[in-house]
């Protein structure tokens, strides 16, 4: 995660505790705008998309109001204890006195992913979409990248040739 957060010589600007320690200031926002993801699937309407509340930057209960106005507009009723029920089993996945970096790990297994990137983007400042691909180079360079992802991109490669 580190490396992620680091400037455009690849130089660290943060460790990966403050990196952290950015992403649970805004813990909250992030379980609500996944439990409104989630009940959105539930009922087979579309969620919000990735950037919902960044642009002006929505927070705590002004952010879970305009997820569940957003729902509503969907036609999912009841939006508040259907976000609650989701939101309750996100929660068993925190570890809130654990340590920061364990506690994450558990987290971001149950947090939408794109969703969570795109508002820590804004939240914290930090351009992350500008860098996509960064991590990948960065593996790639100290030859970290998997034995399954390298069969993938030969056999991938392999495939292209032949045609």
């Amino acid at each position: 995660m580190a490396d992620v957060a680091n400037d455009a010589a690849m130089t660290s600007t943060h460790t990966a505790d403050s990196v952290v320690a950015s992403c649970l200031e805004c813990v909250d926002e992030l379980k609500d705008r996944t439990a409104a993801t989630v009940t959105a699937k539930v009922a087979n309407r579309p969620p919000p998309k990735s950037g919902f509340g960044c642009n002006s930057l929505l927070q705590g209960v002004k952010f879970t109001e305009k997820l569940e106005q957003h729902l509503t507009k969907q036609g999912i009723f009841n939006t508040t204890k259907a976000m609650q029920i989701e939101r309750q089993r996100i929660d068993r996945f925190d570890s809130p006195h654990a340590p920061v970096r364990k506690r994450w790990e558990r987290l971001v297994h149950m947090l939408d992913g794109k969703a969570t990137f795109k508002y820590l983007s804004v939240r914290t400042g930090t351009r992350f979409d500008e860098r996509r691909g960064d991590l990948a180079r960065r593996m790639f360079e100290r030859g970290a990248v998997p034995a399954e992802i390298r069969g993938y991109v030969e056999a991938f490669k392999a495939s292209v040739s032949m045609e």
